[in-house]
């Protein structure tokens, strides 16, 4: 009986020391879960920062490198209206001074022209057969080569000279004392038989 009494005690006791070591052990475990809990819930915020900053930082490098490319855009268009505003000033130069230059030609040939003495026109010369022919009835009177003899010397008169001789004695006006023999003379020449003889005379009485 005693030895039974001994043994339940031996029992009750190694229980007892059981479940005080399990109860330590979990107290032991509960208290490293505490402590590693605040550990682990303060590195959290920690990562999450680092992450958001690294992300940041990704956006700031796109920003800089999109202000970047910007930048050269605007800069290479400004230079692209920068040239083609100084070709077309250019080319405005060129054709106000080919302009310019071409009026100045133009100036120079007008001057010139106006310092050049005016020519007389020609005039148109009938045939010769008829200045010859109408000739022939002044011969008697002012010789084969307009040399003169009765009447004045012809030879050396220009044609208008001698146009305008005939003209007045034709009108009847007097011009000395041969306008009573070169009158009816003259009237029975039309202008253009005047116009032939005196340009025949002109041209083969020198």
């Amino acid at each position: 009986m005693k030895k039974w009494m001994m043994l339940m005690a031996l029992s009750s006791a190694t229980l007892l020391t059981a479940c005080s070591g399990g109860s330590e052990q979990a107290s032991q475990s509960a208290q490293v879960s505490a402590e590693t809990q605040p550990a682990a819930q303060a590195t959290a915020p920690v990562e999450k920062t680092a992450d958001s900053s690294a992300s940041m930082a990704e956006k700031a490098s796109d920003m800089a490198k999109s202000a970047a490319d910007k930048t050269a855009e605007v800069a290479k268009s400004a230079g692209n209206k920068v040239a083609e505003v100084t070709q077309s000033a250019g080319e405005a130069a060129a054709k106000i001074a080919a302009a310019a230059g071409e009026k100045a030609d133009e100036t120079v040939h007008a001057v010139q022209g106006a310092m050049t003495p005016a020519k007389e026109p020609a005039q148109p010369k009938p045939p010769a057969d008829k200045g010859a022919a109408i000739y022939g009835q002044c011969v008697g009177c002012h010789g084969p080569h307009g040399g003169g003899g009765v009447g004045p010397k012809l030879a050396g008169q220009s044609a208008n000279e001698i146009m305008a001789k005939l003209h007045a004695y034709k009108a009847g006006k007097q011009r000395g004392p041969q306008t009573a023999m070169m009158a009816p003379m003259a009237q029975g020449l039309s202008d253009a038989d005047i116009e032939a003889v005196a340009h025949y005379i002109a041209n083969n009485f020198k």
